[in-house]
C-alpha cells in the first residue's frame, strides 16, 4: 500500500463549475433554484430571509423569490456584524 505525501493529501479537488444563472428581475424562482445556482448551503437562504436581508414571497404555503429581490440582495454585498459582536475569520 502506497503512502500519501503531504502534497497529495493537501490538494483538495477543485470546486464544481456551476451553470450560469441568468437572473431576470421580473422572473419568479424557487429557493432551491437560487441555492443550487449560487452554490449555497441549504440553510443560507433561510438565514438571510430570517435576518430580513432577503425578501421572500410566500403564497399557498410555498416560498418564492423574485429576481429583482435576489439581485438587490446580491448587490447589497456582505453585511457587517452588529456592533458588539466580533468578526471571526
Amino acid at each position: 500500500m502506497a503512502r500519501r505525501t503531504k502534497s497529495q493529501a493537501a490538494q483538495a479537488p477543485p470546486p464544481p463549475i456551476l451553470p450560469a444563472l441568468d437572473l431576470r428581475p421580473d422572473a419568479v424562482y424557487r429557493p432551491e433554484q437560487i441555492r443550487t445556482a449560487l452554490g449555497l448551503r441549504v440553510s443560507s437562504l433561510r438565514t438571510e430571509w430570517r435576518q430580513g436581508r432577503l425578501r421572500v414571497v410566500r403564497r399557498c404555503g410555498r416560498n418564492y423569490l423574485i429576481g429583482r429581490d435576489v439581485l438587490d440582495w446580491l448587490n447589497g454585498g456582505e453585511v457587517p456584524p452588529p456592533k458588539g459582536q466580533l468578526a471571526t475569520g
